[in-house]
């Protein structure tokens, strides 16, 4: 019952700074930081965020990052569901 109510926590905390995550991602992928993206995008996969990288981004993260991340972010496109469409098949 507490992990739930911590990843509960962890969850909302991580929305609440949504904005401030999104712009440190594209620093990160800018300056080719690759073990702080991996970090968050293993955070994100094991939280089950779907929310803070949008699609293009972690296209973006595939085309451009080490493997590590580039895995991880195919990993996020594909465990949402929503974003399984035409667009990764291009």
């Amino acid at each position: 019952m507490e992990d739930n109510i911590v990843e509960f926590e962890l969850k909302n905390g991580i929305e609440e700074i949504k904005p401030q995550i999104q712009m440190n991602i594209t620093r990160y992928i800018d300056l080719n930081y690759n073990q702080e993206l991996f970090s968050l995008l293993g955070i994100f996969y094991h939280l089950n965020i779907y929310s803070i990288c949008e699609k293009d981004t972690l296209m973006e993260i595939i085309k451009k990052m080490d493997d590590f991340s580039s895995i991880l972010s195919l990993e996020l496109l594909l465990e949402d569901e929503n974003n399984i469409n035409d667009f990764l098949l291009k």
